[in-house]
């Protein structure tokens, strides 16, 4: 509204992040140029009313599925899990806690390899805010337990597992995003997505613009302190890091901290993913990607300059492949396209991540790439090898490639295909 306008003198030609918040309200972001004076409109959407903290009230069913439309009822969902771990939900209307402490549902047992939040509970779109306490929105997803197509946006702080979507999962973390800070004054595990995730668990086409922080005040610890996953025995896929992940950099021989991922064990995959966030703390113990790594990385990549290292301990049994690129580089319909079929290239007419890659589910554009660039990179990708060394050099060699694809006046006449290359046993 008019009275709500405000004007700005902002240096020429620089990108920037205008962030609006207001209470009642989902927070809304807006990138863009200041090339020119322009009009900066920002659409508010209600976060509908504010819970109270304590009531709970039945939702209606369809089909089975408890159709969840304000904080009351999806307090009484959250208590039902106890009880009848496999219910079902979908929002029907963005949700606010209204910053009232939210206990997590689905608690974890050690001693059951099933315990935690069995059903589903799909967002549609919509957005649960104000969530306020020590622990994410679900405390322990069960191995077939799905939370899917939701933004959760709050202020987690506490000592544990804390992940914001879910504490721990054994299950299917899917199309989420979780916005806000979250901060662990412990050392067992702490990501903006999933703090823990066991074996067989997957998170895909997820995003994380939190601000990640471990404030465990002693020496010698492996925090595993992640932009989406604290550690992980299981994938990540489709995925990407806008925030900061912060560790205290005085405490010299803390590590397992990562703008992806706090440690990747054996079992642990990390995929088609990208990182903008940046990590700070212990030098020798951050990460751009990961902190620690002995599962396998494979098409992720990360901002030049988000931290010393993509991968601050590898000691994984096969080379992992991973990238750093400009920003440019990362805008560019190539870069996209590279990262596969989950992403699209940002609309430099509507933006949504100020130019970087988004997921297919939020919108964008197919990415612009001439076919001579898709056929190279076809034909680089089928390129594996067994022998980790002979690996490495391809992998170095595969990066060449990329990086020559994305300068500026390459043509095909560079290219002729002069043999192949086969897999040694």
């Amino acid at each position: 509204t008019a009275e709500n306008s405000m004007i700005y003198s902002l240096p020429k030609d620089e990108e920037y992040l205008c962030e609006i918040s207001a209470e009642g309200y989902i927070s809304a972001e807006k990138h863009f140029k200041a090339d020119a004076g322009k009009t900066i409109t920002v659409a508010l959407v209600s976060a509908g009313t504010a819970w109270d903290g304590t009531t709970k009230s039945e939702p209606v069913q369809e089909n089975g599925v408890y159709q969840i439309a304000n904080g009351d009822e999806l307090a009484w969902f959250a208590e039902q899990v106890s009880s009848t771990p496999s219910i079902n939900g979908k929002l029907i209307a963005n949700i606010n806690l209204g910053g009232k402490t939210w206990r997590g549902f689905g608690a974890y047992d050690y001693r059951d390899d099933a315990s935690g939040f069995a059903g589903t509970l799909d967002g549609d779109g919509y957005t649960i805010s104000g969530l306020f306490g020590s622990s994410g929105l679900v405390d322990c997803l069960a191995p077939y337990g799905t939370i899917k197509n939701l933004t959760v946006e709050g202020e987690i702080s506490g000592s544990g597992i804390i992940g914001g979507i879910a504490n721990t999962s054994k299950g299917t973390i899917e199309n989420c995003v979780f916005k806000g800070s979250i901060t662990n004054s412990g050392y067992s595990g702490t990501g903006g997505i999933a703090g823990r995730a066991i074996a067989g668990n997957k998170i895909t086409g997820c995003i994380s613009t939190a601000t990640v922080k471990n404030t465990y005040a002693y020496y010698n610890s492996e925090l595993n302190t992640g932009g989406i996953a604290g550690y992980t025995y299981g994938t990540i896929e489709n995925c990407y890091f806008t925030g900061e992940v912060q560790a205290d950099a005085s405490k010299t021989t803390n590590k397992a901290i990562g703008g992806i991922a706090g440690t990747v064990y054996v079992a642990g995959a990390i995929k088609n993913s990208y990182t903008i966030g940046s990590v700070t703390g212990p030098e020798a113990g951050i990460g751009a990607v990961a902190g620690s790594n002995s599962g396998a990385i494979t098409n992720v990549y990360y901002l030049e300059g988000t931290a010393a290292n993509a991968v601050a301990s590898n000691s994984a049994a096969s080379a992992i492949d991973v990238s750093q690129k400009t920003s440019g580089e990362m805008k560019e319909g190539l870069f996209a396209y590279t990262l596969g079929d989950a992403f699209n290239q940002d609309d430099a007419a509507d933006s949504i991540n100020g130019g970087y890659p988004v997921l297919k589910w939020q919108g964008g554009t197919e990415p612009s790439v001439p076919q001579f660039e898709q056929d190279v990179l076809s034909d680089m990708n089928s390129i594996v090898l067994k022998d980790a060394g002979k690996a490495s050099s391809i992998e170095a060699s595969k990066k060449q490639v990329r990086d020559d694809l994305a300068r500026d006046g390459m043509s095909a006449k560079e290219w002729e295909i002069i043999g192949t290359v086969t897999e040694e046993e």
